[in-house]
């Protein structure tokens, strides 16, 4: 759930140039699918499945990051251009 959740949030904060609008939404749907499992998992509450598309959802996303992060969650990719 963690790896899936490393690879998947990268396409959502910075989509491929071109990415078309219908598969922005689709990755932006997995990702937070994943968050809410990853809440389930970890007892987090979340308000994000109850939220329609907005700002309130990226704001409850943002929210729910940062507690997943409290929680332990390693949301970040490791840096690669580390010597």
């Amino acid at each position: 759930l963690a790896a899936a959740l490393r690879r998947v949030r990268p396409l959502v904060l910075a989509p491929a140039p071109g990415t078309p609008m219908a598969r922005r939404r689709g990755t932006a749907a997995a990702y937070d699918d994943l968050l809410a499992q990853a809440a389930r998992a970890l007892r987090v509450p979340d308000l994000l499945t109850d939220l329609s598309e907005g700002t309130d959802r990226e704001a409850e996303r943002l929210r729910l990051e940062h507690l997943l992060r409290e929680a332990g969650l390693v949301l970040d990719q490791p840096r690669s251009d580390r010597w």
